[in-house]
């Protein structure tokens, strides 16, 4: 079954390297379409588009409940400075391996001991019910990167909690068109600076009677730092993305 491109195609990847590429070229347009699921399988799984996590088991550790320290204390004070509170809500935080959440579609906290036979109960979303999801600011806009729950609380242990959603950072196909194309061209590049055949980039020295593919090295050169730039402007470190 033939791919299908998500991201860039054969005709991106011909217009930014003044290509033609068939099915009798070296590298042919066969072996282009290799390297675009490729790339494309990379992106997606750093998790730079969404994808969906569906039933997926969260463990829940084990968090004491906090308390505010005596009043009057260096403790109070510098608790008082910190978060401008004089309390914190009793609850409990639980960090998923997949994120960042984009958007959630069910949460279930599981009632039943290990050994038994799995009881869930389904839990609701918002401030009125039962979690909440904490949010933080990536390139992509809010995304979340924790559960966090204040009634109905699951209890701590292993796959205590059963969730459904789409994570990842969520960039758009436009934005993740330049990065597919940049990195797919590349693949191209070293294909061809590997043949003798002057196909492309190229350059003749010696009143065309010398072949020198010297102009491959300057347009990997500008193709590297083109998605550095990329990779600078859109990717952060700050928020961590999973892989299923």
């Amino acid at each position: 079954m033939s791919y299908t491109p998500k991201y860039t195609s054969e005709v991106k990847i011909e217009a930014e390297l003044q290509i033609s590429l068939t099915s009798t070229s070296n590298p042919s347009n066969a072996q282009l379409l290799v390297w675009i699921e490729e790339t494309e399988t990379e992106i997606d799984d750093a998790g730079l588009g969404q994808k969906t996590a569906t039933n997926i088991t969260i463990d829940v550790p084990e968090e004491l409940e906090q308390e505010t320290p005596p009043v009057g204390t260096i403790a109070w004070f510098e608790e008082l400075s910190l978060s401008y509170s004089r309390w914190k809500r009793s609850g409990r935080i639980v960090y998923p391996n997949l994120s960042p959440i984009i958007a959630l579609s069910k949460m279930y906290r599981r009632t039943s001991g290990l050994g038994s036979t799995e009881t869930w109960e389904e839990l609701t979303e918002g401030l009125a019910n039962d979690f909440i999801i904490l949010q933080g600011q990536t390139k992509a806009g809010l995304r979340g990167y924790a559960f966090y729950f204040f009634d109905n609380l699951p209890t701590p242990g292993l796959q205590r909690v059963k969730a459904t959603y789409t994570y990842g950072l969520g960039l758009s196909t436009a934005i993740l068109s330049e990065y597919a194309t940049l990195k797919t061209c590349l693949r191209v590049l070293f294909a061809l600076s590997s043949t003798s055949s002057p196909t492309g980039v190229r350059q003749f020295v010696g009143g065309m009677q010398t072949y020198v593919p010297t102009q491959y090295q300057a347009k990997i050169t500008d193709l590297k730092e083109r998605i550095i730039k990329w990779e600078t402007e859109w990717l952060r470190k700050e928020i961590a993305v999973g892989v299923l």
